[in-house]
């Protein structure tokens, strides 16, 4: 045997993915570090994989050679782009290697592992941001990543994004984590692990302080309760809102005196004003809604794209307001997509998603409305390793027909 039976390079794969956040947090000023850690995780998972097939000949599920087929697109687009980015490409392999290693993490069952390894992921970030908070209460604590970059805007210095450079990134990652948890519960059962995945989820879109993480995590969990557990939901839900007014009275009780609290209440003010006055009365929502629209009027042009990443002036008009963000970070997946590859790209997206074998229910539904939602939260989510990772896990989860019907499996 080329490979131990003992061994798993899914596993191994996914440790050693966990370790380059950890090195993201320690030496932040150091990026070959990171790239270093990625590219060793990903030549020894596709060598261990290569070995595999050499001794099993097990064929490539259909999605992950239409995944293939995206991710070549892309890279290749890369290659002839303007000016090379070898990150940009190492996030397409990284794709595919994350779908594959999903896949066969699934067919052996192994979700416990898989929920673990999330958890402590979580665990690391949650570690980490409330010591960047206590850094903007007290001055002692962890320094934000972008404090490495000279002539940063001081608006990220009040930010709490752990070790990803964005908060709104660690938020989507934080939501997206909370919907794969709770999608683990109702078919695997809500154990301590599920519990806690949930909870720091929760914590960690908060202290990020995303509005639209926030309202979509509040939407999808009444649609869970109301359509899954609607006995339950007339016990939970009056719980939940008890429970939230008891949270939001002791951060409006104590928001003078933390400066992070009064952040996180500022943030969920403008909810209100926004119901009150309008998208107008809000700069991101206005801005994320033009550029959404502004997509739709162009999706007749989009042709094969600019063909440059985070270049997309052609298709932004020249008295758009924001015009320098949105022809670069256009504030959707979709939208980037487009705007950069075209319809191949954009096709080539579609085709490897549909082409999982669909199983479709609720918790499935739930699962793509999220990914979907969430994608709008970052402006630009290219680049999120961890939001792609939580994401092919989740989906594969969702598909599993084994565990279809709730806790009648034990996960591995």
């Amino acid at each position: 045997m080329i490979i131990s039976k003992t061994f798993n390079p899914e596993k191994v794969f996914f440790s050693v993915f966990i370790v380059y956040y950890v090195f993201r947090f320690l030496f932040p000023a150091v990026n070959g570090l990171g790239v270093g850690t990625l590219i060793f995780g990903l030549c020894i998972y596709w060598v261990s994989v290569s070995f595999r097939y050499i001794e099993t000949r097990m064929l490539f599920p259909a999605h992950i050679l239409f995944l293939f087929l995206f991710c070549f697109w892309a890279i290749t687009l890369t290659f002839f782009a303007t000016s090379f980015s070898l990150a940009t490409v190492i996030f397409f392999v990284y794709l595919l290697a994350f779908s594959y290693a999903a896949y066969f993490l699934s067919k052996l069952g192994a979700y416990n592992f898989v929920a673990k390894i999330l958890l402590l992921f979580l665990g690391f970030q949650l570690f980490v941001v409330l010591g960047q908070a206590a850094k903007i209460h007290t001055g002692l604590g962890f320094d934000v990543p972008a404090s490495s970059i000279e002539g940063i805007d001081k608006s990220y210095f009040l930010m709490t994004p752990g070790t990803f450079f964005n908060k709104n990134d660690l938020s989507a990652v934080s939501a997206l984590s909370f919907v794969y948890f709770l999608i683990f519960g109702h078919y695997l059962g809500f154990d301590k692990k599920v519990t806690l995945g949930l909870f720091f989820s929760v914590i960690l879109v908060l202290i990020t302080t995303s509005r639209s993480s926030l309202l979509l995590l509040v939407l999808l969990v009444f649609i869970y309760l109301l359509f899954k557990k609607r006995r339950l939901s007339i016990l939970l839900v009056p719980a939940l809102i008890s429970i939230f007014f008891g949270i939001w009275l002791i951060l409006f009780e104590y928001r003078e005196e933390v400066v992070l609290l009064d952040i996180i209440v500022t943030k969920i003010e403008t909810i209100s004003e926004i119901v009150k006055g309008g998208a107008s009365s809000s700069n991101s929502v206005s801005i994320r809604l033009y550029s959404y629209f502004n997509f739709i009027e162009n999706i007749g042009i989009l042709g094969f794209g600019s063909g440059d990443l985070k270049s997309y002036g052609a298709y932004i008009p020249g008295d758009a307001p924001y015009r320098g963000m949105l022809a670069s970070v256009p504030h959707s997946l979709v939208v980037e997509l487009g705007y950069w590859g075209g319809w191949p790209l954009l096709i080539l997206f579609f085709i490897s998603i549909l082409s999982f074998k669909m199983l479709w229910s609720l918790m499935f539904f739930i699962y793509v409305v999220a990914f979907l939602g969430l994608s709008f939260v970052s402006s630009s989510v290219i680049g999120n390793f961890a939001f792609f990772w939580v994401f092919f896990n989740g989906f594969h989860l969702c598909l599993d027909k084994s565990i279809l019907r709730p806790k009648t499996q034990k996960a591995q």
